[in-house]
């Protein structure tokens, strides 16, 4: 099992409207945290998180491909470092099984 994350390692974002960005890979999860507060998490292959730190408009890409992804809204950062951290039993299979249903 990956070790646990005690700290999101953000990635400061290039965007009016997102602040940063993070790919936790072992549960293929892109993590967005927003200007305003909000921090969100999408179940996206890890081609999603590459294409939206290399997009010219960070803010387009997001509406155009990310927001077609399952998400999760967090209060903060510790919710999600929880979420992530979360002991499943095989979350690897539990992800690859639900890009196969969205059709990844």
């Amino acid at each position: 099992m990956p070790s646990k994350l005690d700290k999101i390692p953000w990635q400061s974002a290039d965007s009016s409207n997102l602040e940063a960005v993070f790919y936790h890979e072992p549960s293929h999860t892109l993590c967005i945290r927003f200007k305003g507060g909000g921090v969100y998490s999408y179940i996206t292959p890890e081609d999603v998180y590459v294409g939206l730190v290399h997009a010219v408009s960070m803010g387009h890409y997001l509406n155009a491909v990310v927001k077609a992804y399952p998400y999760t809204r967090y209060e903060g950062d510790h919710d999600l470092i929880s979420h992530l951290n979360c002991e499943s039993e095989d979350i690897s299979a539990a992800v690859e099984k639900l890009l196969a249903e969205i059709k990844i």
